[in-house]
Formats: C-alpha cells, structure tokens, sequence
C-alpha cells in the first residue's frame, strides 16, 4: 500500500492532526495501528495528536519548537491545521501525506497530495504494463513547483519535461488543479504521444486510465475498516473485515485511439473500457442477420438462379403461344429453264402462324417448371435458415464468451483481494510467505484464465464477422437477447403440457419446414413427369398452320404457239391474297420400348422421392420434438444454476470474510471460490443454452427471420398456440 512506501524509511513518533467540528481521537490510534500492520516503527505519541480546532495554538507551538520536525505529519482531514502543518514543516524533504481526495482547497506547497486508498505501485505497474516500457510518477506539487501548472490559473499546454526513455505518466489525485486545468495537462500529454493515468480522477474520458477504487464506499472508511484494532490485544478487531476491493483499471478508448495505443491482452482482459461506443458500435442480432443474409455470396448465387427457373417456366408456356412468322421469296431462274409455266423473275410474301393445339409433353412440362421453380424456392428458404442458425449460434457464442469474461474479471478481482488480505496478515506476521506465494499463484492462474477468455471472445467477434461479411477485425459491442422474443409457450409446467407444446410444435413443423416444401415440389414435378409419360403411349400431338400469301412481282411468260389456236399465254399466280389452312395430328405408334422405359425410370424416382420425403417428415417431427424437450431442460438448468451460484456465493463470502479475520485457512477460501467459479461459469453456460434451444426450436421448424420469410416466427407462435387450443 501506498503508506508503506513512504513510511518505511521513517522510525519514530507520529504526529497526527485531526480536523473538523468533532473530531474523533481514536482515528490517530487507528492510523498508527495501520502503519504498524504494514510494518512500519513508527510509533504514536498521545501527546501529538492535534484533534479540534482549539488545538491550533497548541500545535503552533510545537511547530515553532520544531517538536514534530522529526516526524511525518499525517493529515487525515482537511483544514486550518492540516494547511498550517504542511506550512510549518521545517525540513521540506519530508512528505506531509495529506488526504487529497477530501481537500476543499488547493493543497499547500510542499505537500505530497496522494489519497488515503489508491495504490501506488498498482498504478505504476498498471501503466508500465500498459505502455510496455518505462513510467514516470509526477504528483500535483512537482507540477506547481515546475512552473508548469501555477495554482489557479490554466497552464501554457506544454507536457512536463519526462526522463528519456519514459513511455508513459502516472499522475496522483490532481487536487491542485481546476478541471479545466486536469483536461489540459491530459490533452497535452495525448498531443504529445504519451500515455497517462491518473488516479481517482473524476473527469470523464481524461486520461488514457483511471485507476480507483471497485467499491462504493469512500477511501478513507475502507482504510479504517482494515486499521481498526483491538485496544487490549493490538490485533484486527474481530468484528470488521480487512478485506479490501483492488483498485479498478478503467481505460479511455478514445485516448487510446489517438495515441494509437494498443495494450495487451490482460490489460484490455482486466480494464473496463470507458467511452468505446465511438470506436465499438453497438451490434444487435437483427442487425447481424441482416448484414449476413443481405451480402451471403451463397445465397446471392441462389436468388440469380431463380431468375433462370422464371425463364424456364416462361419458356415452357411460350410453346403454347402462336409462331407468327412474316417471309419475302424472290426467285429468279435460268434463261433456259423459263417456260410458259415459269418466270424469269417472281418475288412473292408470306404471313404464317403456326399453333400448338395439343402436346402431351408439353402441357406437363409447363407444370413440372413451376414445382422445380418452388422447390428451388424452398432450397433458397432453406439456405437463408442455415445461415440464419449459423449466425444465431455464433451471436449467442460471442455473448457466452462476454458473459464469462465478467466471471473471469470477478474471480481474479476475488483472489486480488485475497491476496491483499494476505499480505497484510504477513506483515503483522499472521501467515507464512508461502501462504502470500500461493495467492500469487492462484492471481496468475486466475488472469491467464481471464486472458484466454477473452482472446475466446474476439474469436467469437471474428466469427460473428466472418458469417456478416464485415471486416474480421471489426470491433462491436453485442446486445443481450430477450427470450421474450423467441419463448413459443410457457406452458411447459406439467407433462402433459409440454407433451401437448410437442405435438404441437411438430405439427407446426410440418407445414412450416422448406425442406419437406422442397420435396413436396420435387414430388409434384415427378408424378407430373410419371403421368406425362404414361399418357405418352396414346396421347396425339395436334398442330395448327394458317398463312396468307402475295405474289408481288413477276416477269412475262413466253407465248405458247398452237396450230390453229394462235399464242396463248398463262397467269399462273394469282394477282390478289390467298391463304392456306391445315391441321396436323401425330399419334406414337411404336418407339423402340423408350417409352416404356422413362415410364419405369419416372415411377421409380417418384417413389425414392416420397420415401426421403417420409424420413425427411419423421427427421422433423424428432427434432422438433427433442428441440421442445431441450428447451425445456436448459431452462430448469438455467433457473438451478442461478440458485446454485446463489447458495455458493453465501457460502465464498462467509469463507473471505473469514478469512480476513484469520478465522479461516486458505484451503477453505479455495475451495469456496473454485465451487463459486465452477457453479458461475456452469450457471453461465446454462443460461445461454437456454437461449440457443429456443432458437433450435425455430430453426427445426424452418421458421427462423429470413429476408423470404421475415414474419416466421410469429406466424409458428400463432400456429403452435391455435393447434394447443385444439388438442385435448
């Protein structure tokens, strides 16, 4: 602790100055209780503690008689005399350790401002290892005395003069400073490329980290807690517990990001990240699924191939439509070949249309098209439900994997606790050293635990970003999911209820499951094939031909000489329009045996289908049955795992507190907080199975939110709750 520092290097008598309307005497012995459990030789003399401002004169005087110029002056409140003993020290290299955090005013020249809880060497251990390189300590009063940061005023911004090599600033309680003049050293120190932490600051997002207390109360009451002594005994008081909460690590993601600052893994395992909203947007599932099933590359292969099945189902009707067709003949002949009944020259048009009125094959093929087209549909459906349970499943991974990092932070900050305890009982000689090396121990296993856990959490993070198609190294902040928004029914309380939300979600499943809709298509294709090639043997292919003609041109035919007759000639073309209309009928009479062999290829391949089809419907009804069972054990284990954490928490903090009044060995602290991690991290688990198996239950039934079918889940909601209100 930080007392220890500093009063180590002293032996002799403490003078004590207590302020304020009421002071309480038994806060100076407290403080010298404290500073002999942390191994110091000081010792208090009862005739310097200074308690109550009548004593102002008294302690004048002894200032004037240099009584207390040997001694460190402890100012537990602040005041009159408090300011008046800083003042009056007469050797200014000795500290005056002055409780900055409850100092109204600028705390005088001379006066070394820590607060009475923070840990120094936490502090500068925190930050060496945050920046990975040499730190350096400045307190408010080098700031004052380098001319850097005068009192009352705001400062030229211009970073402190640092030692080469110094990477990094560790900076007390800036009591000295107005706010105004705090956020200007920080952004100086940004500017300038170094990193700083304060200790116990109060702004928002200043420095790149905090380091303060984890507990509500206030730094002093803590103190006291761990100080108070038996009178008569000189040991800790049985009644308070000397456990003391470890400082907390909070860093500012924006300080950070301007200084390109990227700290290691059990840094960013153990802080808590202040001001990430910026630099960590908030991700919910709805919009991961969107980003997946709007940019899958899959599934935007399988949207353009439908384009081609509407061409398949418009060509299969196109065979039906009329063949119009307009054609222009010109024809010119040999010389020698041109006769009375043919011209030179002819140029001639033709308008025909030509209609299917009949054909087997294709009246099923029309058909046939369109069932393939909806169980391609039912394919895409399909797809989009894996991807929508792959991304589901990841999300839900990736809020596991959080949850369990805050069980990893609060079971080290648990053993961090125990191992303050422990080494405070050492220094009053209450433990052995191996008792201290073991907590040591346990503290490393416990932070290479949370580290793997949250290396655990950004593989989550890349998977979630991989299924989206966002950059890997995209950093979120995922949203809690509410059951509420999944839960299909409570009724699960009795068997025969949860037999019934059984029947019923199976059910459900049938009609809503784009796999058995895929083979439902598939089938209807097939038997319309079977039938098409049954008809075959007897089934005429009747046509239609109408055309209109116009011969627009042609050349004089030579005259026929006949005796007697004279020279005839011949109109052979009409001058006007003709037309011609036809009918034709094809009827199969005889094909080698082919006919007969597609019939039996037809029928078989129906019949596999409608076999896979019954497995597929069995599949479904099993599983969604199993999924309605899961659901419902996960749940019960969720609700027992909590009640277990509960009882096994009770039974941790009796152990610690215990503990801290050396009423406990180690053996039993252990062993309480090895059952309260298991039973956390198994409630953990628990939990958000519970959650996956409410989603397995959608999924099984095909009824997940998908672009195609975005109002799924409540429509299964609605169908399971009206097929519970018919059953029996």
């Amino acid at each position: 602790m930080w007392l220890a520092f500093l009063a180590a290097a002293w032996a002799g008598t403490i003078a004590v100055v207590l302020d304020g309307p009421e002071p309480d005497p038994a806060m100076a012995q407290a403080l010298a209780a404290e500073l002999t459990l942390l191994g110091s030789e000081l010792t208090l003399d009862p005739a310097q503690v200074y308690a109550g401002d009548p004593s102002l004169d008294r302690l004048r005087a002894d200032l004037d008689r240099a009584a207390v110029a040997d001694d460190v002056v402890v100012v537990v409140t602040a005041g009159p005399l408090g300011a008046l003993a800083a003042r009056g020290l007469k050797d200014p290299a000795r500290p005056v350790i002055a409780a900055a955090d409850l100092w109204p005013e600028p705390t005088p020249e001379g006066v070394l401002a820590l607060t009475v809880d923070v840990d120094l060497q936490l502090a500068v251990d925190t930050m060496a290892r945050l920046v990975d390189g040499e730190v350096a300590l400045v307190a408010p009063a080098e700031l004052v005395e380098s001319g850097h940061m005068p009192p009352g005023t705001l400062p030229a911004i211009a970073p402190l003069p640092l030692p080469e090599g110094v990477k990094g600033v560790v900076v007390g309680p800036l009591t000295t400073l107005t706010r105004d003049q705090q956020r200007a050293l920080f952004d100086a120190w940004t500017e300038a490329g170094v990193p700083s932490l304060a200790l116990m600051s109060d702004l928002e997002l200043g420095p790149t980290a905090v380091v303060q207390p984890a507990s509500g109360a206030t730094p002093l009451a803590r103190r006291l807690a761990l100080a108070l002594v038996d009178i008569e005994s000189g040991r800790p008081a049985a009644a308070r517990s000397a456990r003391i909460s470890p400082g907390t690590l909070q860093l500012s993601a924006a300080r950070m990001s301007r200084l390109g600052l990227s700290p290691p893994f059990d840094i960013m395992a153990e802080a808590d990240l202040v001001g990430w909203e910026d630099l960590w947007p908030v991700l919910t599932l709805e919009d991961a699924l969107t980003d997946a099933l709007a940019d899958n590359p899959s599934l935007a292969a399988t949207r353009a191939s439908l384009g081609a099945d509407d061409t398949a189902v418009r060509q299969a009707r196109a065979v039906w439509l009329p063949d119009l067709s307009l054609s222009a003949t010109g024809v010119q002949v040999d010389k020698q070949l041109v006769s009375v009944i043919q011209p030179a020259t002819s140029v001639s048009a033709e308008l025909a249309a030509e209609q299917l009125l009949f054909d087997n094959s294709a009246l099923a093929n029309v058909g046939i098209q369109r069932d393939l087209t909806r169980a391609r549909i039912s394919e895409l459906q399909a797809a989009e439900q894996d991807l929508a349970y792959n991304v589901i499943s990841a999300y839900i991974g990736l809020l596991r994997t959080t949850a369990l990092l805050e069980v990893r932070r609060a079971d080290l900050e648990r053993v961090q606790a125990s191992l303050t305890v422990a080494r405070d009982r050492l220094r009053v000689g209450d433990v052995a050293e191996t008792e201290v090396a073991r907590w040591e121990a346990e503290q490393a296993s416990a932070r290479a635990a949370l580290v793997s856990t949250w290396a655990d959490m950004l593989s989550a993070m890349i998977i979630v970003n991989q299924l989206c198609g966002a950059p890997v190294e995209r950093a979120f902040r995922p949203q809690p999911v509410a059951q509420d928004k999944v839960v299909l029914s409570r009724s699960m309380r009795t068997p025969n209820e949860l037999a019934r939300l059984r029947v019923a979600v199976a059910a459900a499943s049938e009609e809503f499951s784009p796999t058995l809709d895929q083979l439902d298509a598939l089938i209807a294709a097939q038997d319309r094939y079977a039938k098409a090639t049954k008809r075959a043997y007897f089934m005429p292919t009747v046509g239609a031909e109408v055309s209109l003609n116009r011969y627009l041109y042609q050349s004089e035919t030579p005259a026929l000489e006949i005796p007697g007759m004279g020279a005839l000639t011949f109109d052979l073309y009409p001058a006007g329009f003709y037309w011609t209309a036809g009918v034709v009928a094809t009827v199969p009479l005889y094909s080698g045996g082919s006919r007969r062999a597609d019939q039996a290829e037809a029928e078989l391949d129906l019949a596999a289908t409608e076999r896979k089809r019954e497995a597929a419907r069995q599949a479904v009804n099993a599983q969604a049955a199993d999924a309605v069972n899961q659901a419902y054990a996960t749940s019960v284990r969720a609700e027992l795992g909590q009640a277990q954490v509960e009882a096994v928490q009770r039974t941790l903090s009796a152990a610690l507190d215990a503990y801290a009044r050396g009423a406990a060995a180690q053996t039993m602290v252990t062993e309480a907080r090895t059952s309260s991690l298991q039973a956390e991290i198994s409630a953990t688990d628990a939990s958000y199975q519970a959650l996956q198996s409410l989603f397995d239950v959608l999924y099984v039934a095909g009824a997940l939110p998908t672009p195609s079918r975005p109002g799924a889940p409540d429509d299964l909601r609605a169908r399971v709750g009206a097929l519970m209100e018919q059953s029996p």
